[in-house]
């Protein structure tokens, strides 16, 4: 019985996992066209004369645009991990659009 309790509990570990990753990616997304919209309006709407990007069309943009520049990293566990690779992943997903937003922020002051 305990055998099938463990292996009931390993299934719900790797779920929690993957859905995790699924919400991860997806607030990532969301996020890299929030940003994409802002820098948008500042830089390319006053200079080039473009039309607004909003939310859903930027959020595209950003998934077309890192398809075709991603790099692939490599994804093999390391022995002593520790949960480094959960931590990369929030860093990437949320830090990276946040930093990028702040320096487009501070660009855009001396416009």
């Amino acid at each position: 019985m305990t055998l099938v309790k463990d292996t009931a509990i390993a299934i719900a570990a790797i779920l929690g996992l993957v859905a995790a990753f699924v919400v991860a990616i997806v607030i990532g997304a969301i996020l890299d066209g929030l940003v994409l919209s802002i820098l948008w309006g500042w830089f390319i709407v006053p200079v080039f004369n473009f039309p607004s990007l909003s939310l859903v069309p930027a959020i595209g943009l950003a998934l077309v645009v890192s398809h075709l520049t991603s790099q692939r990293a490599d994804c093999k566990p390391k022995e002593n991990d520790n949960g480094n690779t959960i931590t990369k992943v929030v860093t990437i997903v949320l830090l990276r659009p946040l930093l990028v937003l702040l320096f487009g922020w501070i660009l855009h002051l001396f416009m």
